[in-house]
């Protein structure tokens, strides 16, 4: 899958990454990629670099997730593969591992100017009715307990079988996990960093685990988490001496090396977190940034 969007007179045009795309939706996706096209979506999530909204083409409802890299991020962008591009790349990957993923891609465009990618789209099948993992922080605690409950049904024979299709996420965080109470289904989506092995290695497992378990620690219980490996290592197949690498204990020292920083790397952060709140900072990323505060 190479980067070949073209660019017609509604915009950039989609690459298509599922069969059976009609030339109605392959129609409505390129007017997305204009401004007007874009502004007459209905929203359904905003973020400082990332907006998704709806597509609803006959009976087809598609999330639209746009990329926008300006000033100092725009840089980054130099002669790389878009965002969109790698994630529906990595979609893809996971795809083959687990078909019956609810969220499928359909395709990805970009707008590239001068080897820059000011603009990038992905759009995949809508999960309605979801929610990712962050929210479990301002759960309540009987919901809370509910959500675990079915996550410790679902996810881990989920990861299971990717990591033995040989699929490494390499950045699993809580972001990348939708969760459907009504339906009692997960997916996954983004991961623009996972790559195919040939067998995903437990280490490679580990840090996948630790990854999820750093950013969920302060909101899953100790004999939860234990119950999550516990059901994963039941489907994984690994060896005993291998699933000893994958016990709770041994997780969190991977979760505190992933946490540890130099002190040089300790500067380096505080200082970036300082500088973007300057007015340089904003003028050079293009984004204004809240006030902190305490």
């Amino acid at each position: 899958m190479t980067e070949s969007a073209t660019t017609s007179a509604q915009g950039p045009r989609f690459v298509p990454c599922a069969s059976g795309v009609s030339a109605e939706l392959d129609l409505a996706l390129s007017r997305v990629t204009a401004a007007p096209g874009w502004d007459a979506l209905p929203p359904l999530a905003e973020g400082r670099r990332a907006s998704v909204s709806l597509l609803t083409c006959g009976e087809t409802t598609l999330a639209v997730k746009r990329y926008t890299d300006r000033r100092g991020f725009l840089l980054r962008t130099f002669l790389r593969s878009s965002r969109a591009q790698r994630e529906a790349k990595a979609m893809l990957l996971v795809a083959e591992a687990w078909p019956e993923n609810p969220v499928r891609v359909v395709g990805w465009a970009a707008r590239r100017v001068l080897g820059f990618v000011p603009q990038c789209w992905i759009a995949t099948t809508y999960f309605g009715g979801s929610f990712d993992l962050r929210r479990l922080r301002t759960m309540e605690p009987a919901e809370r307990a509910a959500t675990f409950a079915l996550l410790v049904q679902r996810l881990p024979g989920v990861l299971a079988r990717v990591h033995a299709h040989g699929v490494f996420a390499r950045s699993l965080r809580g972001k990348n996990v939708l969760l459907n109470p009504s339906t009692e289904q997960v997916a996954l989506i983004d991961l623009p960093y996972a790559v195919r092995c040939a067998r995903v290695s437990v280490r490679q497992r580990a840090y996948d685990l630790a990854s999820l378990w750093t950013e969920l620690r302060h909101t899953i219980d100790e004999a939860t988490w234990a119950a999550f490996l516990e059901r994963y290592l039941g489907q994984a197949g690994l060896a005993p001496e291998e699933a000893a690498e994958l016990t709770p204990a041994a997780l969190a020292l991977v979760s505190a090396r992933l946490q540890h920083k130099t002190p040089l790397a300790s500067w380096s952060s505080r200082g970036k977190r300082w500088f973007r709140h300057t007015r340089l900072g904003q003028l050079i990323t293009g984004f204004r940034y809240p006030k902190r505060t305490g």
